[in-house]
């Protein structure tokens, strides 16, 4: 008997209730690695709520987010934080930090994972600004 693989992402019995107003009722989805997912909706439709809640960033009101494998919603600490850096997200309005330099929106992903010494930051800052054309001093603005 063939298992089907571990989904990257599965909502099961998502329920999104902002007072009485249901949201959300019911959903279940499976991602598998590679799919390509769109969703499609009028404005609110609960269509930013349920990639909020995909990757942990609000808890629904009912049901299950498991993400390679692993409870999301029951996962704490430093185990949550691995987990949510397995993946990225740009919302419609994301946008840079504008009380930080581009040299510092640049940098920012990159001292978030703390791997990275602060030499080698400023060096891919630098190589970052050079591809798209702009020189050092054009990242502190």
């Amino acid at each position: 008997m063939n298992t089907p693989p571990t989904a990257v992402i599965e909502l099961r019995g998502i329920v999104t209730r902002f007072g009485r107003q249901v949201v959300h009722d019911g959903i279940d989805l499976r991602m598998q690695r590679g799919e390509v997912l769109g969703l499609v909706g009028g404005s609110g439709s609960g269509k930013t709520t349920l990639l909020r809640e995909m990757i942990g960033l609000q808890r629904p009101s009912e049901g299950t987010v498991i993400a390679f494998g692993e409870s999301l919603l029951d996962a704490r600490g430093s185990h949550a934080a691995a987990l949510r850096q397995r993946w990225g997200v740009l919302f419609q309005h994301g946008a840079l930090f504008t009380a930080l330099t581009v040299a510092d929106n640049i940098a920012l992903p990159l001292r978030e994972l703390r791997v990275l010494d602060e030499a080698l930051i400023r060096e891919l800052v630098r190589l970052k600004l050079a591809m798209v054309g702009l020189k050092p001093e054009d990242g502190r603005r």
